[in-house]
């Protein structure tokens, strides 16, 4: 079975993504950080544990990695609601997961060196990135507080699946509103079904939002890139 999008995305999170914001981020605007190298917990949503103000705060680090979005950043950021594993058989994506994750830390690449199939190898290959920490529990509670629980988003994304469309408004009936919506990818081998949400939404429940790049860490303030 060919390697899934999904195994290839987890991969560059663990070896390029994880590691450049660490060295370049993470290390300099906390008193602590702890690289998570535990499989178990990572799987429970924590890829670093930071250590400030006498508090500790479990990380989810999130990259929009894939080959298509490198170099050309998209103001949208997928939340992962249902993939097909190896076994054939269907799995819950993180959004739906139960995890123990304090904060889903967002990642757009904006330049970056990539290998000749369009993907990153090493930290060091990212030159600017655009990062924003966003407080899962508040957020969480507003897409749930439009209608949008884990059972219904869940029920919908199947139905999306058996459907062969690539879309489908994850609005309740009689709302308007263009902030969020389900997306099927069938030619992938895991065949994900995702939430795509605006930029501008993560940022309604964001506690930092900033530009990384080797040279430095500057606050985004007002503009939602």
């Amino acid at each position: 079975m060919a390697k899934s999008q999904r195994d290839l995305d987890m991969q560059t999170e663990r070896a390029v993504i994880v590691p450049f914001t660490m060295k370049y981020l993470l290390t300099k605007i906390f008193e602590k950080v702890e690289n998570v190298e535990d499989a178990e917990r990572q799987m429970k949503g924590i890829d670093v544990i930071i250590y400030d103000n006498g508090c500790d705060e479990n990380l989810d680090i999130k990259a929009q990695a894939s080959a298509k979005y490198i170099n050309r950043p998209v103001p949208t950021f997928v939340m992962e609601l249902l993939f097909t594993a190896k076994n054939k058989q269907e799995h819950i994506g993180w959004f739906l997961d139960d995890t123990e994750t304090d904060t889903y830390v967002c990642i757009w690449i904006h330049a970056a060196k990539t290998n000749e199939r369009g993907m990153l190898e090493n930290p060091e290959d990212i030159i600017d990135a655009e990062v924003m920490f966003v407080d899962k529990a508040p957020f969480q509670e507003y897409i749930e507080s439009k209608g949008y629980t884990k059972d219904l988003l869940l029920q919908r994304a199947r139905k999306l699946r058996k459907s062969g469309l690539y879309r489908q408004d994850a609005v309740i009936p009689g709302e308007l509103d263009d902030e969020m919506w389900l997306s099927y990818t069938a030619e992938l081998v895991e065949k994900p079904v995702n939430l795509v949400i605006k930029k501008r939404v993560l940022k309604k429940f964001s506690t930092r939002h900033v530009r990384v790049t080797k040279s430095g860490v500057f606050d985004i303030v007002n503009d939602v890139i």
